[in-house]
């Protein structure tokens, strides 16, 4: 099996360094970077866990949508818990698969594999990578984690790194709240003013892949296709009978 790039360090302790605020703790520095201002507790790695299975049941158990029959490199970029890195790793025991993400906090170093490499590395930072090195390059729910000036260079590397005939594939949440029924108006949500930006980051990577007038770095991405998925959400009692979905 491969062996870890050259420059490759062991964890600092600036990296490990959390603090607590509101109950709740947090990667000094991430937060310091302006990268990641999500806890980096255990109610945070359960809820990431649940988010896996969720997102693993919409999926029907794929983890890998391209037709790919034998990868041999693969990149997880923000890899979480690293459950969907461990379990590519485990379908594919030929298969040398690394995952990146800001924190480490989430992942239970127990859960390995030989062929797996998990490292911290920010997304927000060029790749270190090698040109025409992976069969697939995952990227699965980091629009949060990544500053909007980013993406254009964060598309380039992917591309980079991929091998001629290689695959991307990348899952964000459009967080655009709607109702069966209609109780979900569209005045209601645009009377918060307090609405993320984060709402219009799936458009984004949607402009940044076909469009953006870029098209001379992202034309040569070869069948490029996007699903959108439905997610059922229970809401509360004000609206009785009703359920919120978001696509994703």
């Amino acid at each position: 099996m491969a062996e870890y790039q050259a420059d490759t360090v062991e964890l600092s302790d600036e990296v490990r360094e959390t603090f607590v605020l509101h109950n709740r703790s947090f990667q000094r520095y991430a937060i310091d970077n302006s990268t990641y201002f999500v806890p980096v507790d255990e109610d945070e790695t359960l809820r990431l866990r649940i988010q896996h299975r969720v997102l693993t049941m919409m999926f029907d158990n794929r983890f890998i949508f391209p037709p790919i029959d034998a990868p041999r490199r693969v990149l997880d970029c923000g890899f979480g818990t690293g459950e969907w890195a461990l379990q590519v790793a485990w379908e594919h025991p030929r298969c040398e698969v690394r995952g990146i993400d800001i924190t480490p906090h989430h992942h239970n170093p127990d859960e390995g594999l030989e062929n797996l490499y998990l490292d911290v590395d920010d997304l927000n930072m060029s790749f270190q990578f090698s040109s025409n090195h992976f069969d697939l390059v995952n990227s699965r729910l980091v629009a949060g984690g990544i500053n909007s000036e980013r993406w254009t260079g964060y598309i380039r590397d992917i591309y980079r790194c991929l091998r001629p005939g290689g695959w991307v594939q990348m899952v964000e949440i459009d967080f655009n709240a709607q109702s069966d029924n209609g109780a979900l108006a569209e005045s209601k949500l645009r009377s918060n003013e307090c609405r993320s930006r984060s709402l219009e980051l799936t458009p984004i990577w949607q402009i940044r892949l076909f469009d953006s007038g870029r098209r001379r770095i992202f034309m040569r991405w070869n069948n490029a296709r996007t699903q959108e998925l439905r997610v059922d959400l229970e809401v509360g009692s004000e609206m009785p009978g009703s359920r919120m979905w978001m696509s994703e």
